[in-house]
């Protein structure tokens, strides 16, 4: 009996594609991370970082003085009219206008500030953009301080669950 050597074609080979498969599969895992990580930078890094960093203290100061002062908002949010109504409690604060800034936890790109005009006293207006929802970091200063007296509340609020909040 003659022994009859079948070759075959090394891709008809079961074995070869149990070892290549898995290559493959990594390969293509990779392309698609990387055009992710390549259309969507991190938007949470500043350019200017070392800047930021050197300016904290700054901002703990600003928020100490604001606590010193004594000072809280009541804030409510009317979607219906697109309308933002401030309420200052404490120290009076010299100025006609706040800025009252929202920062997106995760999208930079949906950060955005509103003007607060002064009514009277210590009651505020502004205008809403398009109504908006979710988690958002708040943060209330003066537009520009009269004195060298720059304060700053700072707070979080999950817009699903309140139209009305209070800062401190």
């Amino acid at each position: 009996m003659i022994a009859e050597n079948k070759t075959t074609a090394w891709y008809r080979e079961p074995l070869v594609w149990m070892l290549v498969s898995p290559l493959l599969l990594v390969i293509v895992v990779c392309s698609i991370l990387l055009g992710f990580a390549l259309s969507s930078p991190d938007d949470r890094v500043a350019d200017d970082y070392y800047k930021h960093g050197k300016l904290i203290n700054k901002h703990f100061a600003a928020e100490q003085l604001a606590k010193s002062m004594g000072l809280a908002a009541e804030i409510t949010l009317d979607f219906a009219s697109g309308e933002v109504f401030l309420s200052l409690f404490g120290e009076p604060v010299i100025g006609d206008s706040l800025l009252l800034s929202f920062s997106h936890p995760a999208q930079a790109r949906r950060d955005f500030s509103l003007d607060l005009v002064k009514l009277h006293s210590n009651r505020y207006r502004g205008e809403l953009p398009n109504p908006f929802a979710g988690r958002w970091y708040l943060s209330l200063a003066p537009q520009a301080p009269a004195d060298d007296r720059r304060w700053r509340l700072k707070g979080e609020v999950e817009l699903e669950a309140a139209e009305s909040f209070r800062l401190e």
